[in-house]
């Protein structure tokens, strides 16, 4: 799952049981950069609440980031680290309001944006879609966007696109080859290449 934000760095993984188990989860961090300088009790509710999650104490962390947004009401971050937290826990509708929260605050969110729709991969490909298709608006060259829309658009039918972004996320990075399922292994070489944000 992908907590990437301005100015913190890391990562953090979840595996999903999602149509495409292939898929590439996003993944980022929640660790304050040494350029921040200022900081609010929301802030530190928001660190606290991370701090509980890299120990496995979903509750407290649920609870800080509650908290957090109690200090403030428009924290996307703490929106967004709660979806999370209800992702790992298999919650996928408070994940998904969580995200479409921090979607409403910051409609650019793209860790957001990017795990709402692997959430909604199983239940709503299309919606999946029109998120994968909003991220690629924001960077044509998403490598893990185009290869999670190319597995899908394959899925629903539409080979050619889904082959097409595909080869485009494996021509940028060539390492996402060894995750196309064996089954339907597509090369570079073998589609049309689109563009992708």
């Amino acid at each position: 799952m992908r907590r990437r934000r301005a100015g913190r760095t890391g990562w953090s993984l979840i595996a999903l049981a999602v149509v495409t188990a292939l898929a590439i989860p996003a993944c980022g961090s929640s660790k304050k950069s040494a350029s921040t300088t200022t900081t609010t009790p929301a802030d530190g509710l928001i660190q606290a609440g991370v701090t509980a999650g890299d120990h496995g104490n979903t509750a407290a962390a649920i609870a800080d980031y509650r908290a957090a947004l109690k200090a403030n009401p428009l924290s996307n971050i703490a929106y967004y680290d709660l979806g999370v937290i209800y992702q790992q826990k298999g919650d996928a509708t408070d994940a998904r309001t969580s995200y479409q929260k921090a979607i409403l605050i910051n409609p650019t969110y793209k860790s957001a944006l990017f795990n709402l729709a692997i959430l909604d991969t199983p239940t709503e490909p299309a919606t999946a879609v029109s998120l994968y298709t909003q991220l690629l608006g924001l960077n044509a060259n998403d490598s893990n966007v185009l290869f999670n829309l190319g597995l899908l658009l394959r899925q629903t039918g539409q080979t050619v696109q889904g082959n097409a972004d595909l080869a485009k996320a494996i021509k940028i990075n060539p390492a996402l080859a060894s995750r196309v399922p064996a089954t339907t292994t597509t090369t570079p070489a073998q589609t049309t290449s689109t563009t992708k944000p």
